[in-house]
């Protein structure tokens, strides 16, 4: 998912607030230039030699930052930067998906 404008002026003031304003050097090259990626990503859940569908999927958005001088690239977590929610999105008829009834219910029996 590309973000908007004003997605990555959230991403760029989350960093800046995080970091105090001060350079983010790069752990490879020590270099401080970094360019903000515009594509929204995601990582899943490992699971030897299956991959997770359905409602097991485990998955975890980011946005990256990557070096200008060799590459290095920083994951930032999209939701602790405020620009995806992470309350459960409900289809067109009002309903959760099959994951966010799943664990509603399973909170209903603790």
């Amino acid at each position: 998912m590309k973000l908007t404008s004003e997605q990555s002026q959230k991403v760029l003031d989350y960093i800046i607030q995080k970091t105090e304003n001060k350079p983010i050097v790069c752990p490879i090259c020590r270099k401080e230039q970094w360019t903000l990626n515009d594509i929204l990503t995601e990582t899943r859940e490992f699971n030897d030699d299956k991959i997770p569908m359905g409602p097991e999927l485990q998955v975890m958005p980011f946005v990256s930052i990557i070096c200008n001088n060799c590459g290095h690239t920083l994951l930032i977590n999209a939701i602790r930067a405020g620009i995806i929610d992470p309350q459960p999105k409900k289809n067109e008829d009002g309903l959760q998906s099959q994951t966010d009834s799943r664990e509603d219910s399973n909170q209903k029996k603790d």
